[in-house]
């Protein structure tokens, strides 16, 4: 009963969420975080379907069903975009001795993380199509991802964006280079 007791303010004081559902993904238990990630009041939690309280309930239901009953595996973490936060979510079955009973879910709030990558990428992109040098990134097999404006004024052609999608060699066509003289040598 001690180690009930800890257990639970343990639970209770965690900024994490975590969930019990049972193997028909009802809900058991949450503890406070957990409700407060999901928006409701405990009581309108417990005995309901976990898929129906996130964002696209079928690729949840399919996250929590991509581990065969019977095994101690866990899928990698899932990203759960809401209207105003990002949810890491993650979980791991539980089996009493060879029966599949359940998972335990895991739900972190990783908004501020998501914000900072979306912030350094916008950055990244700026920067790439603002430089005064050309810069194209190809694929292995020599197709156009990404061109910046400099790319193509360098190079007098059209605009890069028309590039995205095209072979390097064809973009070039016509022009008296080839693709091969843009290409580091390699040794």
């Amino acid at each position: 009963l001690h180690i009930k007791g800890h257990l639970d303010t343990m639970l209770a004081l965690m900024g994490e969420g975590v969930i019990e559902v049972d193997q028909d993904q009802r809900i058991l238990y949450a503890n406070p975080a957990a409700c407060r990630l999901l928006g409701v009041e405990d009581h309108r939690l417990f005995g309901k379907a976990l898929p129906g309280f996130l964002p696209e309930p079928a690729r949840v239901e399919e996250y929590l069903a991509s581990v065969p009953c019977g095994t101690e595996s866990s899928p990698p973490p899932m990203q759960i975009d809401q209207a105003h936060r990002a949810l890491r979510m993650s979980f791991s079955t539980l089996v009493d001795q060879t029966n599949f009973c359940g998972s335990i879910v895991l739900l972190e709030d990783i908004s501020a993380q998501v914000r900072r990558e979306r912030s350094l990428l916008d950055l990244m992109e700026a920067i790439v199509q603002h430089a005064p040098v050309g810069l194209c990134l190809l694929d292995a097999d020599g197709t156009i991802l990404a061109a910046n404006p400099a790319f193509s004024r360098i190079l007098h052609l059209p605009e890069s964006r028309a590039a995205l999608g095209t072979r390097l060699g064809a973009y070039l066509e016509g022009t008296g280079l080839a693709a091969e003289s843009l290409l580091p040598s390699s040794a």
